[in-house]
């Protein structure tokens, strides 16, 4: 199989190139991973794309990866050799949609496939939701890898590749018949809790104990910086300290905390049940980026078959954001641990992932590693 990275970001870049990919004899469906700082007109993505004649899927993120690098503008195209299943569920975040029913329509067609490459607008607010009526509907038997796309700008906009067009607030499942391996780990340790989240709006925590969550959150915080935590500041300080949700038998499900707004509610990446109890957790920089290792080593272990085409590598811009110059070195360790493959993959908002053993969930601040 073919893949290709490109530094260029003007669209009559992409648009040669996606001609060219869809003309090898080669490709049965493209994956297009494209950087958010390329800044491309969403009607003539849209017009590109719709008029492929070979299906197509993907997403605009934050950065992209290819092999040992991690690239913040241009664009890489996977010729894939499987004939792919496209679901498409839009306007996921209205409450009228009925998520179920949608994938029960959705269902019927993926009954042959083994993986299901999953791509969702991160900024959706009924991410949670979806990946629970996903999970009831679909069930264990397929592996799951993906990711949320968007903007670090926190601004909502088109971000998701189809063969209809540029899409917003919309989840993309893409089913190919190939087995694949998945390993999912963070590191990222317990450091204070458990608090109970007495006041919840989807992904927006009203209350941390029945007292206002900026409040709780800041005196927990305080305690393990020097600095102090503002709403200015928020972002740059709470990269390091994420929230964690307890699991049984399995690292924590991380929460990002994203910003926090006048009246002291914090919003994160995903939502937060109500009434659950959550950690707080940090990290040292070693612990993350041995855990991407950690990862490799799961998804090649998951895998009944060696496997032939590439790792996909599915990390959080926060872990980014956090390891700074040294994510080069989590990005090397996962480019050795995979061998002679090609890795590909986004830097994303959220994390999608399971192995046919565990509950689907969506995960933040995560490295998430498929093996095909």
């Amino acid at each position: 199989m073919n893949i290709i990275y490109s530094a260029k970001t003007t669209f009559k870049a992409l648009e040669q190139q996606v001609t060219r990919c869809q003309n090898s004899h080669s490709a049965k469906s493209l994956m297009i991973l494209c950087c958010d700082a390329n800044n491309y007109v969403s009607s003539d993505i849209s017009r590109l794309l719709r008029g492929l004649s070979i299906p197509v899927f993907g997403g605009i993120f934050p950065g992209v990866i290819f092999n040992n690098h991690r690239y913040e503008k241009g664009f890489l195209i996977a010729e894939l050799p499987w004939t792919i299943h496209v679901g498409i569920i839009k306007k996921i975040s209205a409450s009228e949609t009925n998520l179920d029913e949608e994938l029960e329509h959705i269902l019927s067609d993926f009954l042959s496939v083994k993986t299901i490459f999953t791509f969702i607008d991160g900024f959706a607010t009924r991410i949670n939701s979806l990946i629970e009526a996903l999970f009831a509907t679909f069930g264990l038997q397929y592996n799951y890898m993906g990711g949320g796309a968007g903007s670090l700008s926190l601004i909502q906009k088109p971000c998701l590749l189809t063969n209809e067009g540029l899409l917003q607030d919309a989840v993309v499942l893409v089913g190919i018949v190939a087995p694949s391996g998945i390993g999912v780990r963070h590191g990222w340790k317990y450091i204070s809790g458990p608090y109970k989240a007495t006041s919840v709006v989807g992904n927006k925590i009203l209350q941390i104990d029945y007292k206002p969550a900026f409040e709780m959150y800041k005196r927990i915080v305080e305690q393990h910086t020097n600095e102090s935590l503002g709403i200015d500041n928020f972002f740059e300080i709470a990269k390091a300290f994420p929230f964690g949700i307890n699991k049984l038998d399995t690292e924590e499900i991380v929460r990002d905390p994203l910003q926090v707004d006048n009246n002291g509610t914090i919003t994160c990446v995903g939502e937060i049940e109500q009434g659950c109890y959550i950690n707080v957790l940090s990290g040292q920089q070693k612990n993350l980026i041995d855990a991407a290792g950690e990862a490799v080593n799961e998804a090649f272990k998951d895998i009944s078959i060696p496997p032939k085409n590439f790792v996909f590598f599915v990390d959080c811009i926060s872990r980014v954001l956090f390891l700074d110059k040294n994510f080069t070195l989590e990005l090397s360790n996962v480019y050795n641990q995979a061998g002679n493959l090609p890795v590909i993959g986004a830097l994303t908002i959220g994390e999608i992932a399971n192995n046919r053993k565990e509950y689907l969930e969506f995960y933040n601040k995560t490295s998430v590693i498929g093996c095909l």
